[in-house]
Parts: C-alpha cells; sequence; structure tokens
C-alpha cells in the first residue's frame, strides 16, 4: 500500500550549521516490495507536513510526485528561531533595557514559531497569539512590544507580506493622568530614605529621567553658574539645564572627589522606584512614579512658569516641540 511519512533526522553539529539540530525528510513508499523515495528534507516538521500534504493531493489526483514540485517550500533556509537570533545580533544600536526587552520578546516568539520556517507564520497566527497572551492577562504594552519586535524579525527577514500589519491589538484601558500635589509629595519626602531623596528632587525639580538622575557625577556640575550637564542616553544626548522651579542646591563637593564619581552612592534607578512606591504607601497617597515627576516638571514649566514648548523641549531633552506638546499641554499642576 502507498504511503508518505517523515522521518526525524538528527544532524551533526558544524561549524556552518551550529544551530541546525534536526531535519525532517519526507519519504514515499509504494509498498514493501518498494524501496521508498526521497521527496524532500526541511529544517521544521511544519514544512515538512506542508510537503507531505502536497505529496498526497497529487497521488490522489493520480500523478506520480518527484523532487521538481516542492511546494510551498521555497523559503525553507531558516527557522524563526535562528532569524530572531540573526537581527538581534544586528541590533547593537539600541540601549541595553531595549535589548533586554528584546529578548524577553524573542523568547516568547521562540516558544510559539522556534522551529518554523518565518515565512509559514500568517496574519490568522499572529493574531491567535494576541489573543493567547490577553487570555493569560498580559497587559496591552506587553502585547504591543512583542507585536513590534515580531514585526521587525519578520521584516529583517524579508517575508512579505509582513503577517503582523494585519493584525489588530486589544483594547487596553486608559489611565487617567494624575499629578502629585505639592502636599502629597511633602508627605512622601518625609518618610523616603535619605539617601534616595536628592535623585527624587533632580527628578521633581529638573524633569530628569531617573537613568539620568542616578548617573549625575561632581563633574556634572557647574556651581558658578548655577547649571547641571544632562547626559541622556537618547537622541537628545547631552544638554544643560539651569536651576529654576526650586531645582535643589548643589551639595557641597567632597574633598579629594573626581570628577567622574557618582553624586548619589549606593543608589540605582530600580532601587529608587521602589523607594518611592514603599514611600508612598507609607504615606497613604497614591502611587508617584519616577516618570510621573518628569510629566509634573514639565506642566510646571508650561502652566506656571508660562514656558514656550520649544524652550520646554529644550530642557526635557525633547527631539522636537510637537512631542512636548503631545504629552504635557492637557497636564496641569495640581494647587497646595
Amino acid at each position: 500500500m502507498s504511503s508518505v511519512f517523515i522521518v526525524k533526522r538528527e544532524l551533526e553539529i558544524t561549524e556552518k550549521h551550529p544551530e541546525q539540530r534536526f531535519r525532517f525528510v519526507v519519504r514515499w513508499s509504494e509498498g514493501r516490495a518498494y524501496k521508498a523515495k526521497h521527496l524532500g528534507s526541511y529544517p521544521t516538521r511544519k514544512l515538512a507536513e506542508t510537503r507531505q500534504r502536497a505529496v498526497l493531493e497529487q497521488l490522489a489526483r493520480g500523478e506520480v510526485p518527484t523532487l521538481r514540485i516542492l511546494p510551498a517550500t521555497r523559503h525553507a533556509t531558516t527557522t524563526t528561531r535562528i532569524l530572531c537570533e540573526r537581527w538581534f545580533e544586528t541590533r547593537v544600536d539600541v540601549k541595553d533595557t531595549t535589548r533586554a526587552n528584546f529578548r524577553n520578546s524573542i523568547k516568547n516568539i521562540v516558544e510559539r514559531w522556534g522551529d518554523d520556517d518565518p515565512h509559514t507564520i500568517s496574519s490568522e497566527d499572529v493574531q491567535a497569539w494576541v489573543a493567547d497572551q490577553t487570555a493569560a492577562k498580559k497587559s496591552p504594552g506587553t502585547i504591543k512590544n512583542r507585536l513590534g519586535c515580531l514585526s521587525q524579525i519578520l521584516a529583517y527577514g524579508k517575508v512579505e507580506p509582513n503577517p503582523v500589519r494585519d493584525v489588530k491589538l486589544p483594547k487596553g484601558k486608559r489611565r487617567k493622568s494624575a499629578l502629585p500635589s505639592r502636599a502629597e509629595l511633602a508627605r512622601m519626602y518625609a518618610v523616603l530614605p535619605e539617601k534616595n531623596r536628592g535623585v527624587v528632587a533632580l527628578m521633581e525639580h529638573g524633569g530628569l529621567r531617573v537613568s539620568s538622575a542616578v548617573a549625575v557625577t561632581w563633574g556634572d556640575w557647574d556651581r558658578p553658574r548655577r547649571r547641571l550637564l544632562v547626559n541622556d542616553k537618547t537622541a537628545a544626548g547631552e544638554r544643560w539645564i539651569t536651576q529654576i522651579d526650586g531645582l535643589p542646591v548643589m551639595p557641597e563637593r567632597p574633598d579629594g572627589v573626581a570628577d567622574d564619581a557618582r553624586v548619589h552612592q549606593n543608589v540605582t534607578a530600580k532601587s529608587v522606584h521602589a523607594a518611592m512606591v514603599q514611600a508612598c504607601k507609607q504615606a497613604g497617597i497614591r502611587r508617584v512614579t519616577p516618570h510621573s515627576l518628569r510629566h509634573l516638571h514639565a506642566s510646571r514649566l508650561m502652566h506656571e512658569m508660562a514656558m514656550s514648548p520649544a524652550e520646554v523641549a529644550v530642557r526635557m531633552g525633547h527631539a522636537s516641540p510637537s512631542t512636548t506638546i503631545a504629552l504635557y499641554t492637557h497636564l496641569v499642576p495640581p494647587e497646595g
């Protein structure tokens, strides 16, 4: 009796193909008396099954399958797992935190399609993946990041049309923007550990990102001109901010301390964020985050000091005033 079957063959790891561990071979046998014929070798089972179905359809039409007919397998040169790794190696242009986020997204993508040919991923497959993540209660932001990562990987692999384009994201609940009042901040500062207060004050009164605030060095302070050099790892790069809006008094520099020594020792972006969250709980106020302080500072500049969006954009390190307008014109700092 004629049959079409798949054989999983283990490969010897070589320098040329260190990532390929198995091949899936499609064979056709006309019966026990006949030697099975080779009808193709593929890097994934999914591709082999595609070939198997095509051969069965040929046999049903009374045709004799040959190696010259290989439908739906012309892209079988790599797997999604390999493509992800190759793409990731090219992303040397992003920050370490972004690379870490990419790595987390890739882990999820590989779990889903690691051994599949990326060219076989359909919009329906991606939409089902999004639905599964939604059911697993992943946040819309997390799903959006993973979807964006997948889109970039498939674009890098020249998958056309890109199946991500037609996928719809779940609608998340829009959070109401609420800025902390001065009274709430005073209660937070009262219970905030002393080693974190200087960093938090820089974020409130200077609009610094938490990563920039913890990285401030003694050489960044320009005492005669009462200004601070901010070095963001963004397109904005370095910029000077002057002491306005109550920017804290510059601390006294200890004798013998080098210019590149950090002003705020034994703190990190994560530890400052955690300390703020804990302080808010202890003070019995709503949650205040490092980024909400950045929003607060920008809104004070625009609404209380009447600075133009262009001036605020320079101080905040925005690439364009349009970014400032989109983010901060609707936020009015609370009184008290």
